[in-house]
This record gives structure tokens, sequence and C-alpha cells, in this order.
């Protein structure tokens, strides 16, 4: 029989790597856009969303088109942050 505590280090040990994934995925952004629209964008956690292999960013429509232009470099870094994450597509 299986401890109930090893039962919700799984959910633990998922929730932790979707948080690391989400941040690295943040930290990509900043790193690839222009420094000055970098200080004016607040992005969260909250904000970032993995499904299907399409990484969504919630942000207002200027900061979209930033992210849009370096779209290549900011999954580029990414894949070299996440080697075994496969992405697709950057919303």
């Amino acid at each position: 029989m299986l401890n109930i505590g090893s039962f919700f280090e799984k959910f633990k040990n998922a929730t932790l790597k979707e948080m690391l994934l989400r941040q690295s995925v943040i930290d990509a952004v900043f790193a690839n856009i222009n420094p000055q629209i970098a200080k004016a964008i607040k992005i969260e956690l909250k904000d970032v969303e993995l499904k299907n292999k399409i990484i969504r960013i919630r942000v207002s429509a200027i900061f979209k088109n930033e992210i849009f232009m370096k779209k290549t470099s900011i999954l580029k870094a990414i894949k070299d942050k996440n080697p075994s994450l496969t992405i697709i597509d950057l919303q």
C-alpha cells in the first residue's frame, strides 16, 4: 500500500516543474526583446500557458507585437534551456 505522502509528492513535483518551465519562458522573453520595452512589461507565471506544444502569453497587443517580432530567438532560447521540451509555436 502506498502512503499518502508519496501520492501528493507526484503533484508537488509536477507543479514545480510547470512553474520552472513558465519562469524559463518569461526569462527567454525578457532576454530577447528590446530592453526599453522589457521595462514596461510585467509578465507573471499565471500569464504563461503551455498547451498542446504551444506557448501562450497573455499581455497587451503592443507587447505581443514585440514578442512576435522576436519569436524565433525566443523559441530558440526556450529550447536551449529545456532541450527535452517540444514547442511548435509561441502566441
